[in-house]
């Protein structure tokens, strides 16, 4: 391996993030499935080999604080993608000339319905979008072979980008349901988290199943049994 070369793991769930040929990647579940990072990684070093433009978004983002601009700021650092120029309010390569744009969908209509040349939208924490939202976001991201990538844990039984990009899924769209035992096949499970786990787990079956293993907190009304029921079923020794 040459000097200036790095080695880094890619989950093969996630390598259709490298590939053309989708118009929306869609990946949800529970915690540490790897989701955020892997999404922000691929976008880091795919920016790193041509000019490209993204736009890292969520339902509403207050300040930069709540996206992911943290989050790509990291692993630039970790990664030590020196050609990465990382600003107050946007990151930018010095070589390709790739930029990030951070936006939040709610009360930045106006600006991102305006936005021209994203070859990217990735929405994060997905569960809370709104259709209103999503109706504003598809026709802005028109360039030719430009995508969509939404990133979520469900909430409820029907969440929009649920029915949308799931349920009713569009032509051209890949979709993953992947949790925490991501981490435990790659070798990237902490003790800390394999603890805090195991303790949901056993003391709070319905906070388990959603919080790590991706089930909505709520059901429809026509469900036969409850998830908590189910829940204290399987848990249960004979």
């Amino acid at each position: 391996m040459a000097q200036n070369e790095i080695q880094i793991l890619v989950p093969k769930e996630y390598k259709p993030l490298y590939e053309d040929g989708h118009r929306y990647v869609i990946y949800y579940g529970g915690r540490y499935s790897l989701k955020s990072y892997n999404v922000a990684l691929s976008q880091l070093i795919r920016g790193r080999q041509k000019k490209m433009r993204f736009l890292d978004t969520r339902e509403v983002q207050n300040s930069i604080k709540d996206s992911v601009h943290k989050l790509l700021a990291d692993q630039i650092d970790k990664y030590g993608f020196g050609d990465y120029q990382v600003l107050a309010d946007s990151i930018r390569n010095t070589v390709t000339g790739t930029e990030f744009i951070f936006k939040g969908l709610k009360h930045s209509v106006n600006e991102i319905k305006s936005m021209e040349g994203i070859d990217e939208a990735w929405i994060e924490e997905g569960q809370n979008t709104s259709d209103n939202s999503l109706d504003i976001l598809t026709p802005t991201i028109r360039k030719p072979g430009s995508r969509i990538v939404v990133t979520f844990n469900r909430v409820n039984e029907l969440d929009p980008v649920y029915v949308r990009y799931v349920m009713n899924a569009p032509a051209n769209t890949y979709s993953a349901f992947l949790n925490y035992d991501i981490a435990e096949r790659y070798g990237l499970m902490t003790d800390v988290i394999r603890q805090e786990i195991e303790h949901d787990k056993e003391n709070d079956p319905a906070l388990y199943a959603h919080k790590w293993l991706g089930q909505p907190l709520s059901q429809t009304d026509n469900a036969i049994i409850s998830r908590d029921k189910a829940m204290n079923a399987m848990n249960r020794t004979i």
